[in-house]
């Protein structure tokens, strides 16, 4: 289980994969620690893609979004 706050309000996720509860609970760990705290609705898969994803290109220092458009 996930838990956090978005504002006043607690969020709690189950899941039954420990990787999707891991990018679940990252994710929004960063969007609090950057002060991202509005509540997009990903998938558990789209979330884990996005994680996957983003740390393939961190070392490049390039954006997701313009790593993307390169491709």
């Amino acid at each position: 289980m996930v838990s956090y706050f978005v504002g006043a309000e607690r969020k709690q996720k189950m899941f039954v994969d420990f990787e999707e509860a891991y990018a679940e609970a990252k994710g929004a760990s960063e969007d609090v620690n950057n002060g991202e705290t509005t509540n997009i609705n990903l998938s558990n898969a789209d979330r884990v893609i996005l994680n996957h994803a983003s740390e393939a290109v961190r070392p490049t220092g390039v954006p997701l979004d313009l790593a993307a458009k390169e491709g």
